[in-house]
């Protein structure tokens, strides 16, 4: 067990490549991020769009975050925002659907989401990319759907030498073992 958050959060989102270096992202009312040094959670910036459910890509100092509901109601957005270890800024990068519940995975030059709810369970699958020029900007690209529908999975992405995969596990409501693979062309 490590230190304790430093406020209570619900439906948050979370990335991090270990132990000593994760991120907790936001919550149902707030746009607070804590970062995590393998013994204490430490505030720092909150997003400039408080969200709750979204994903979160890379690290306590790189890190993206992208989709997710506000609150109050159910008001989905398609907005991502870049972390640099302290602050959050805006990206140009605005998902093709806006939805939240969704599984996802990834860093901040790559990432996956897929699945969702968006007033009903979806299949929509997007892949974020960042170019390591500056005169790239950061996009979302449609890619194949799932073959079934649903919100609230739990995922996993590689992509390693440019050949994508994936696997999704898991439904809500329904709370099935349905498992999906993805490689690189089509669940």
């Amino acid at each position: 067990a490590g230190g304790a958050l430093p406020s209570v959060r619900t439906r948050n989102t979370g990335c991090g490549p270990s132990d000593s270096d994760a991120l907790s992202v936001g919550t149902l009312t707030s746009g607070v991020c804590s970062t995590y040094n393998g013994t204490s959670w430490t505030n720092t910036g909150s997003m400039g769009t408080a969200r709750y459910r979204g994903g979160s890509s890379g690290n306590t100092s790189s890190a993206i975050t992208y989709g997710g509901s506000t609150y109050p109601g159910v008001n989905n957005v398609a907005v991502t925002e870049d972390f640099d270890g302290s602050t959050w800024s805006s990206n140009p990068a605005t998902m093709g659907t806006a939805r939240y519940a969704f599984g996802y995975s990834g860093s901040t030059t790559g990432a996956l989401a897929s699945t969702g709810y968006t007033g009903s369970m979806t299949g929509v699958t997007e892949e974020y990319n960042r170019s390591s020029t500056a005169f790239t900007p950061a996009t979302w690209a449609a890619l194949p759907n799932l073959g079934t529908a649903r919100y609230g999975i739990g995922m996993g992405y590689v992509d390693n030498a440019n050949t994508l995969g994936g696997m999704c596990v898991g439904s809500a409501p329904y709370r099935s073992g349905l498992t999906e693979n993805y490689d690189g062309s089509s669940w």
